[in-house]
């Protein structure tokens, strides 16, 4: 499960990890829509290391889903967050956390 975050008080999400890690499903409730160039964006982090597992909008009643599909397994990660970047996605979080969990 991923909570809200003082930049979204009435946010919450799910993530669902497929049995191997490679597959996962990620949905969304009470986010705001984003400005215009913006997106959210969901961040496994390990050891401190943060991969992206791809950006995601919202509908206007702040709910959004996202598949995902990376070649390591999200298994072992122990955080996920999600940030508003770019459109054009960030190579690290920049913006403000929105979500974030702790397996």
């Amino acid at each position: 499960k991923l909570g809200c975050t003082p930049e979204a008080p009435d946010a919450a999400g799910h993530l669902m990890i497929g049995k191997h890690g490679q597959y996962a499903l990620l949905v969304v409730v009470g986010l705001p829509a984003p400005e215009p160039g913006y997106m959210y964006q969901l961040w496994a982090i390990r050891d401190g290391q943060h991969a992206s597992g791809g950006m995601f909008t919202v509908t206007s009643y702040g709910y959004g889903s996202m598949t995902i599909s990376i070649p390591q397994s999200l298994v072992g990660y122990s955080q996920f967050d999600v940030t508003i970047e770019p459109a054009s996605g960030s190579p690290s979080p920049t913006g403000a956390k929105v979500l974030e969990t702790r397996i």
